[in-house]
C-alpha cells in the first residue's frame, strides 16, 4: 500500500515524529493516516488536509499538533 511505513517529518520543528501505519478509509475513500509516534508508540490520526507534501521517503506536515 501507498505510504505504509514512511516516516513522518515536521516542517516547523524539524523533527521525525513517527512513521505511517495504515490508512483510513470512509466509505472507501481516504481520509487520512493512521501514524505511530516514536517515542511513546502512541497512535494518531493524520488527516489528508493536514499533509503539505509526500515524497518517496517521508510526509511532510507543518507542525507536530497537527
Amino acid at each position: 500500500m501507498e505510504n505504509i511505513s514512511k516516516i513522518v517529518v515536521s516542517k516547523n520543528d524539524g523533527v521525525i515524529f513517527g512513521y505511517v501505519l495504515d490508512i483510513v478509509l470512509d466509505n472507501f475513500e481516504k481520509v487520512g493516516y493512521i501514524i505511530v509516534e516514536e517515542e511513546t508508540e502512541n497512535e494518531y490520526l493524520l488527516k489528508r488536509g493536514s499533509i503539505l507534501s509526500i515524497s518517496d521517503e517521508f510526509v511532510l506536515i507543518e507542525d507536530v499538533s497537527m
